[in-house]
């Protein structure tokens, strides 16, 4: 006959006991932490705080001529050559000069700004260091149109990041004399040039070989959110020029919307990306952003709107068409459809014609997000982008959603149902020792893009 042992209460209260404690330290034996409570949905706020709008121009005109600026007077700055992607040659955009070609005052003038934006004094002025004074023989130019060719010069050349907005002019006769200015001496113009050139050279030389252009603006475009964060304190410093301008974001890590855009175009023109800037308004306010040409396609990008928060770029502005874009932005007129009255009441905010963004073919999701499937066959892709996000400093993982899926039954299904992919993702990458704390991640939902970017944290 079998003897049947009891189990007493003392015994069973021990064994209870040591099967919590036991499991209880099995997430530091494994590293892996009991999901508590669910990851918080955020969703990517089409609002950033402290947007400020480009510096406005400030106008003079003499009622008398005024002596100009001789060249003997003035620092020629030596113009540099940055490098090039793979010595492609850079994919430089002008199209503010390109829309002058019929108008050859207004041609011309910009021509002669743009060369004597590099010969700046040494001596400052009343209203900066003077630039050698430019002189249109046989017409006389309002000022609207002035402001329009510097306007244009600005947002086509983000290397000329000395170039002021505050200008004079005068005529002499049928002549127009026009006197430009720089924030900084010469001197100091081309030691701040070389340093700039410094930087965008590494960057571009610091891209691996055979990138598509598509990889090479997205690797710029990380970059850059790595290296600057937006100057909050702008307004309250008076000599803030260099947070308008390239030279802002590339040297000193801080810029407003204007800085952001004229480093970006440069450092993509240079990759051998087209690239121009915009301007416009957001949130009330005056703002600017770039457009980009992929293939034979343009595309919207704002990296001051993507770059606000403490997680680095979410990507939710990388690339966008007009019908995505153009809901929280607002385009400046184009140039060629105000009339001479409205150009002269005109605060500098517009644009040369600016093309249709029609393609949502390029963004980040798109083409860098793991791919969903209704079978969760991703999930190892998930996991090991987990872990190598961990080890990176990076902790970021971007999903796509691909269209014959419901973005909101996806979306269910990963990240709120029970035992939910993504609490056993992290499980598995715990396992593999990425130690992320399930309960403390961020997940931004992006639908138009059709994107999810988990941010992952320990």
């Amino acid at each position: 006959m079998k003897k049947i042992r009891h189990l007493h209460l003392p015994r069973l209260c021990l064994v209870v006991v040591l099967a919590v404690f036991l499991l209880s330290d099995l997430p530091g034996l494994v590293g892996w932490k009991l999901p508590y409570a669910q990851p918080a949905q955020r969703q990517a706020e089409d609002t950033v705080s402290g947007i400020s709008q480009a510096a406005p121009f400030a106008v003079e005109q003499e009622e008398e001529s005024e002596p100009e600026t001789s060249l003997d007077a003035v620092h020629t700055i030596s113009r540099v050559r940055f490098s090039s992607y793979s010595n492609r040659g850079a994919a430089l955009c002008t199209p503010g000069e390109d829309s002058l070609k019929d108008d050859p005052a207004l041609h011309s003038l910009y021509e002669k700004m743009k060369a004597a934006a590099y010969m700046v004094a040494n001596e400052k002025g009343e209203n900066g260091y003077p630039m050698a004074a430019v002189r249109v023989q046989n017409e006389q130019i309002s000022s609207g149109r002035i402001g329009l060719c510097l306007s244009l010069l600005a947002n086509d050349c983000p290397e000329i990041f000395w170039l002021s907005r505050r200008y004079s002019y005068w005529y002499e006769g049928n002549d127009t004399v026009v006197q430009l200015y720089a924030y900084v001496s010469g001197n100091r113009c081309e030691r701040l040039l070389n340093q700039v050139k410094e930087v965008v050279d590494g960057v571009i030389e610091s891209l691996p070989p055979g990138l598509t252009e598509l990889q090479r603006e997205q690797q710029i475009y990380q970059w850059l959110a790595a290296h600057c964060t937006y100057d909050k304190t702008v307004e309250q410093v008076s000599d803030n020029w260099r947070s308008y301008a390239a030279v802002g974001s590339l040297l000193g890590g801080k810029a407003v919307c204007e800085g952001y855009a004229r480093a970006l175009q440069l450092l993509l023109s240079q990759a051998g990306v087209t690239c121009r800037s915009v301007t416009g308004t957001a949130e009330g306010g005056g703002h600017m952003w770039n457009m980009v040409k992929l293939g034979d396609d343009w595309v919207y990008v704002d990296l001051t709107w993507d770059d606000s928060g403490d997680e680095g770029p979410l990507y939710r502005y990388f690339n966008l068409p007009d019908s995505i874009l153009l809901q929280t932005h607002t385009l400046s007129p184009e140039y060629t459809l105000l009339s001479t009255e409205e150009l002269d009441e005109n605060d500098g905010l517009l644009n040369a014609p600016v093309p249709a963004c029609e393609t949502d073919t390029y963004t980040y999701y798109r083409n860098f997000g793991i791919q969903v499937t209704t079978s969760g066959s991703e999930k190892d892709q998930v996991v090991e982008a987990m872990v190598q996000a961990m080890k990176s400093g990076s902790p970021t993982v971007a999903l796509y959603i691909p269209e014959e899926l419901d973005y909101d039954d996806m979306i269910e299904e990963i990240f709120r149902s029970a035992g939910n992919r993504f609490m056993d993702e992290v499980a598995q990458a715990n396992w593999q020792g990425a130690n992320i704390s399930y309960s403390d991640c961020v997940y931004y939902c992006l639908k138009e893009e059709r994107g999810v970017c988990i941010v992952l944290r320990r």
